[in-house]
């Protein structure tokens, strides 16, 4: 079946939240290289299969208030993606993966696929080194406020025990060490972060002990 051997297609899923509690009916709107409609079910879920590969905007709309995020979609991969409900305008979660066009780094960092626990469809790493060398991942965030910025990396016992991230925010940038060993395949919270509108970045340097490795995959904002 050449849909299992040679897809050609990628999928997105998930569930529509009002805070915690799952929403029943809400339109959610796809746009980007497809544009598509559903309702999410009495459990919140909503489900996207076919699509072609590329950056989207899903959107869920209930009444008055809305919730959005920029997602990548990649051949033969599932994207799963909670939205939550919010009366701000705009996207209330913005998401950079390494395949996305946000993220940059130079040619010392390889890309690999072979982690289960990996954010969409492969990751960047590096290895350590007393060098400025850093992965940066730019979100374009629609409005000014206080966000919840966290970091998702595949683990593994020969990551950074101390990979350090610097969240770049309205007042400065503050570094937070984190050990890449432990906790991956989920969202981690770097910090709540006060942003203006526009650019911001995160940058994961390699600048930490030596003999380990970095894992960039994705970076996340979400607006409180």
């Amino acid at each position: 079946m050449t849909w299992k051997t040679n897809p050609q297609k990628g999928h997105l899923k998930g569930f529509v939240f009002d805070g915690t509690l799952p929403v029943d009916g809400a339109v959610v709107t796809l746009s980007g290289p497809e544009t598509r409609s559903v309702r999410s079910d009495a459990t919140g879920f909503y489900g996207f299969v076919d699509l072609a590969p590329g950056t989207y905007t899903v959107t869920a709309t209930y009444g008055s208030v809305n919730g959005s995020a920029n997602v990548s979609v990649s051949t033969g991969n599932v994207r799963d993606e909670a939205l939550n409900l919010s009366s701000g305008g705009g996207p209330s979660v913005v998401i950079v993966d390494n395949s996305d066009a946000g993220f940059s780094a130079s040619g010392n960092w390889s890309v690999a696929t072979w982690a289960s626990d990996k954010y969409g469809a492969n990751y960047s790493y590096r290895d350590t080194a007393s060098v400025s060398d850093a992965a940066i991942f730019t979100a374009h965030l629609p409005s000014a406020g206080t966000y919840n910025v966290y970091a998702w990396w595949a683990a593994a016992g020969n990551r950074a025990t101390a990979a350090p991230y610097f969240v770049d925010h309205a007042e400065g940038s503050q570094v937070v060490n984190v050990d890449q060993t432990t906790n991956g395949g989920k969202w981690n919270l770097l910090g709540s972060f006060y942003m203006n509108a526009g650019s911001n970045t995160v940058r994961l340097s390699c600048w930490t002990s030596s003999g380990e490795v970095v894992i960039a995959d994705a970076i996340k904002w979400e607006k409180q």
